[in-house]
């Protein structure tokens, strides 16, 4: 299932750690080698350490620092990393990318930047971890090879002021960087215009800067004024823009998304749109009240994590969405025309296919 926490074994030299994964995590089904050549080849003993690699404190756990901290973006990796340490001493999990921690608050900062969310987001990366350590301090940067690993090194030196090369292994670098720069500035939200609205976003939200065209297909084929009053949920809301347009158009509305720095973004928007929105950081939909339903779901349902194709995301937004509806309550989303989607739906709702192009699809569920 979705929703259950696996549980899996990471052996190191004289040790055996418990750690928690899922579904819609980096670590699931296993932990990467670059993972395991981290906690295997890192010296991860200092009085602060800040596991920021998005693995769900595996970093943390194999850690042997006074006080250790993680910092997660994803609701479902913070589900696991919440088990994961569960009674260990001295550790704290927090929602939040490295730029969020406070400046020069840390001896060591572990890195594995989400090339698969563009350069600006690896970067945004780099120059949070840079910030939060103290001068002298240590970072740990893991990346592949395929993910441009060179390149982003030499963006690492540039910021840090020393790199040094501590291990590879299948694709994987590991180099460890001091600071001998100042601190970098604080990550700044990026400013933009969709379905012209004026917006915020952050690096490595998905579609940050622009209007994506499936969500432009999907705000196309949807009757917003027939959302007045209505309560609808936009399930992995992203930087907001569904929620917003349904708002504006007389709906109570819920967003709910996995990546704490896309609520940020919505929030922000919401604000300063001066629209009454709820927003929840969410694995999936488990952030919400267990009975709670609503008229209208809308949804550009993610099927990948990184760069891999995980199906059994989408599968469990829609389940998510069968769930939520009330009898008689619509989903409305948008798909790539070579996503399956219509059998798992069909089996508890009217479907119908609003919209078609070489590139996406609009369907319409009605729950029976």
């Amino acid at each position: 299932m979705y929703d259950a926490l696996v549980w899996r074994n990471l052996a190191l030299p004289g040790r055996v750690l418990p750690y928690a994964t899922k579904p819609g995590t980096r670590s699931y089904p296993e932990l990467s080698v670059g993972v395991r050549l981290l906690v295997a080849e890192a010296e991860l003993n200092a009085e602060t350490l800040v596991d920021a690699t998005g693995y769900g404190g595996v970093v943390a756990l194999a850690a042997q620092a006074k006080r250790r901290v993680v910092l997660e973006p994803s609701a479902a990796a913070l589900r696991c990393a919440l088990a994961t340490l569960s009674g260990v001493s001295q550790v704290s999990v927090q929602a939040g990318l490295p730029w969020d921690a406070d400046k020069e608050s840390a001896a060591m900062v572990c890195l594995a930047p989400a090339a698969d969310k563009g350069t600006a987001r690896v970067v945004a990366e780099l120059q949070g971890g840079q910030r939060l350590l103290m001068p002298g301090g240590t970072a740990y940067l893991l990346l592949h090879k395929d993910q441009g690993a060179k390149r982003y090194e030499g963006l690492a030196e540039g910021l840090f002021g020393q790199l040094s090369v501590v291990a590879k292994s299948a694709g994987w670098r590991l180099t460890r960087l001091v600071k001998r720069r100042e601190s970098c500035e604080p990550v700044q939200p990026v400013a933009f215009t969709a379905a012209d609205l004026a917006l915020v976003s952050y690096p490595g939200v998905f579609a940050t800067g622009k209007l994506d065209p499936g969500t432009e297909r999907l705000l196309a084929a949807l009757d917003l004024a027939a959302l007045r009053g209505k309560r609808v949920l936009d399930l992995g809301c992203g930087y907001g823009i569904l929620a917003l347009m349904a708002a504006l158009a007389g709906a109570h509305v819920t967003g709910l998304d996995d990546d704490v720095t896309a609520i940020t973004a919505s929030c922000q928007n919401a604000q300063r749109h001066g629209l009454a929105i709820r927003w929840l950081h969410s694995d999936c939909d488990t952030a919400l009240p267990p009975d709670e339903i609503f008229d209208v779901v809308v949804m550009n349902p993610p099927c990948h994590v990184g760069k891999q194709v995980r199906l059994e995301l989408a599968e469990a937004f829609l389940t998510a969405a069968r769930r939520r509806l009330r009898r008689g309550g619509s989903l409305t989303l948008v798909a790539n025309k070579a996503m399956h989607y219509e059998p798992l739906l069909a089996s508890w709702a009217e479907v119908a296919l609003l919209q078609e192009d070489p590139q996406f699809k609009v369907l319409r569920a009605i729950k029976r």
